[in-house]
């Protein structure tokens, strides 16, 4: 890991599809290298172009600082010259500057990828994804490829209505394997949702047709209902 005197130049916000870090320099964060690997998570699509910002620099001073990106898509721990990320290193930047990039088609999915992000005086550059800065910042974020994972059934229907005093609900599977069982859930407010039942299902190809009778409605005019359905 980068070990040393921090500097004047480091990385000092990064933002990504759905996530954005904002920090200091590497003389503010007291380290040349931060690991924000478990808190800070992008999510991302294979085969995608995606701007990233990237916060560099001191345009007071001025300092400019060079830049280099890796993301460990075959998850295998190695950064390989492939995974560098293009982000014309050569550059000169202070301030917030975007880059843009693509996706491979086929990264490892379901998985968090580690990314780093690597900053440098300009003057000096940097010359791989373990290269200590001496006026920069090594940043370490994660990205995630999220792979559909199929139901363990088909939801044909999810029905429900006031009948007598209790709201009946009626729902109809196909194709079920492996469930554990349903979850009934309820909500004042379309938002917090509390159990309040569970149904074993019949576990085979031909589904079925399920009731529950929710017959306790005081605390409310009205009810919102889930169904949750967990696998084995």
């Amino acid at each position: 890991l980068p070990t040393g005197t921090p500097g004047s130049g480091g990385i000092q916000g990064v933002s990504l599809a759905d996530m954005y870090s904002a920090s200091g320099t590497a003389a503010a964060d007291g380290n040349r290298y931060v690991d924000r690997s478990c808190t800070n998570i992008a999510s991302l699509q294979a085969n995608t172009s995606y701007v990233i910002n990237i916060g560099l620099g001191n345009c007071s001073m001025p300092l400019y600082e060079s830049v280099r990106m890796y993301i460990d898509y075959n998850n295998n721990g190695v950064f390989a010259v492939s995974e560098e990320i293009a982000l014309d290193p050569n550059a000169a930047v202070c301030g917030f500057y975007p880059f843009s990039f693509s996706t491979p088609p086929t990264p490892v999915k379901n998985a968090l990828l580690r990314m780093r992000i690597i900053s440098n005086n300009y003057t000096i550059g940097i010359t791989g994804p373990c290269y200590n800065p001496s006026d920069g910042q090594v940043e370490d974020f994660s990205v995630i490829f999220k792979a559909a994972v199929p139901l363990p059934l088909d939801l044909i229907s999810f029905t429900g209505k006031y009948n007598k005093g209790y709201n009946d609900l009626n729902w109809a599977t196909k194709n079920e394997s492996k469930i554990k069982h349903f979850t009934l859930e309820r909500s004042r407010d379309g938002k917090d949702f509390i159990p309040i039942g569970y149904v074993t299902p019949l576990n085979n190809s031909l589904g079925g047709n399920y009731t529950f009778k929710d017959d306790d409605l005081k605390g409310s005019n009205g009810w919102y209902y889930r169904l949750r359905m967990e696998d084995v």
